[in-house]
């Protein structure tokens, strides 16, 4: 029981001793680092987290680019992309789609566009210089100078506006309609 004991022991000291030179090579040191006097934890802070600057505060309801929500979002953004890339082709060729689940299908894809369109409005994100840009008015005109007026048009509800111009039960094919949101496949690439 002994030698596990010191064998257990090692191996918590060459893990803390591994991290500690992790640490060192990514961050480096100084020679004032055992000087209390002289380290200051406020640079330290600044240096090791990316932040807007001192002087610069930035709405708590902004999402973060680096931040594991934006990350989730990306991924469900990806997966309706991947859905409107494959499956939606497949369906104005193949599929009849007056059936009520296709409908409320492509509702909910709709409307989770059209939450995409207002998380893009609140997203901070880096310029080319790597600067973290959090102003709602830069980001405000940066999105719509870029992707913002292809969001809106490919997150129209389709259905919808069909059922609106044509009537439930019209005989006319308005297939060409849902086409508007294959733009938004550009995203991808």
């Amino acid at each position: 029981k002994d030698k596990w004991q010191r064998a257990r022991s090692k191996l918590l000291f060459l893990s803390r001793m591994t991290r500690i030179n992790e640490r060192l090579i990514n961050y480096g040191t100084s020679r004032d680092l055992f000087d209390l006097s002289k380290r200051n934890a406020v640079s330290v802070k600044q240096n090791l987290e990316p932040t807007l600057g001192p002087a610069e505060k930035y709405d708590s309801f902004l999402l973060l680019p680096d931040s594991l929500m934006a990350s989730i979002w990306s991924v469900i953004i990806i997966i309706l992309l991947l859905y409107t890339a494959y499956v939606m082709p497949y369906k104005l060729a193949f599929i009849d789609a007056n059936s009520d689940t296709w409908f409320y299908l492509d509702l909910c894809i709709d409307c989770l566009f059209m939450c995409d369109v207002v998380i893009n409005l609140n997203s901070a994100y880096n310029d080319d210089s790597g600067k973290l840009v959090a102003s709602r008015k830069t980001i405000a005109w940066n999105y719509l100078t870029s992707w913002m007026i292809i969001d809106v048009v490919a997150s129209m509800p389709m259905g919808l506006l069909e059922i609106a111009i044509f009537g439930k039960d019209t005989e006319f094919d308005a297939r060409v309609l849902r086409l508007a949101r294959l733009p938004r496949l550009y995203g991808l690439l």
